[in-house]
């Protein structure tokens, strides 16, 4: 009955498995829907004031599957990083390891203060840029894949 119980106990905390970080942001295993996306983006405004710094990280972008790769160059990584695309549409990613695979971000994830899907507009990437740690970073590209 004991082994039952814990078992059940185990299982009922990995169900609930759910954080709350500082600034209030769901951490699970499950992707955010599309409305926690678009949330986010509403309460965040792109770092106008601050000065872009060059970070040795470089975006790639395919127009025709609709995704955008970022890759880390540097030997460190980044952590906690809003990344911003044409300095109005926003997805936040927990972080990007130092050279290795690409972190893939699919223009429907992005989307505006406005609520506006990146992929619902008629525009194309011009710039990329990652805000992480209090700072700004404009990647090199956008390249065309």
């Amino acid at each position: 009955m004991l082994k039952q119980t814990i078992l059940l106990a185990a299982a009922a905390a990995l169900v609930g498995c759910e954080s709350i970080s500082g600034d209030n942001a769901r951490v699970s295993a499950q992707a955010p829907t599309a409305p926690e996306l678009a949330a986010y983006a509403g309460a965040h405004k792109y770092p106008a004031t601050q000065p872009a710094k060059e970070m040795r990280s470089a975006a790639i972008v395919n127009r025709d599957r609709g995704v955008i790769k970022i890759y880390n160059f540097s030997n460190q990584p980044i952590q906690g990083a809003d990344v911003w695309v044409n300095q109005s549409f926003v997805q936040h990613l927990n972080g990007i390891a130092p050279a290795s695979a690409p972190v893939v971000i699919r223009f429907s994830d992005l989307y505006n203060g406005l609520g506006q899907q990146f992929s619902s507009q008629n525009e194309q990437v011009r710039t990329v840029q990652i805000e992480s740690n209090g700072n700004l970073y404009t990647l090199e590209g956008p390249a065309a894949d």
